[in-house]
């Protein structure tokens, strides 16, 4: 069994991973654990943000806090994203269909939808 620091450090390392991910690709999907997934089908709309900011230390340290308690719903994932050098860090569900996904997406006035087959941003 590890202890609590040893996942913590652990933890902050793949804090750090997924940042890179995000600075080289424009954005990453990953789970509770903090292990990034792949998606190939859908369209992934964001139900919760949890953070906006330039700053790259905000970031890892808000990763971090998502590693050590449970904030997202059954079904649903986490994203971390670039637009304009702005970092969002959001809670993410998948929908098959994209009129749906646009739906919700507008409602919640948010800036795009993430389409998973095509590996490309949506822009509402």
């Amino acid at each position: 069994m590890h202890s609590l620091n040893t996942i913590i450090e652990q933890n902050k390392s793949k804090a750090r991973k997924l940042i890179d991910l995000t600075l080289n690709n424009g954005g990453v999907s990953f789970n509770h654990g903090l292990n990034p997934l792949k998606i190939n089908t859908g369209f992934t709309v964001s139900i919760e943000n949890h953070l906006t900011t330039y700053n790259l230390l905000e970031v890892e340290k808000a990763l971090n806090r998502l590693s050590q308690k449970r904030v997202c719903h059954v079904g649903c994932f986490f994203g971390l994203w670039i637009r304009d050098k702005l970092i969002y860090l959001d809670s993410n569900i998948n929908l098959p269909n994209k009129e749906l996904a646009l739906e919700i997406a507008n409602d919640r006035k948010e800036i795009a939808i993430y389409d998973n087959e095509k590996k490309e941003a949506v822009i509402l």
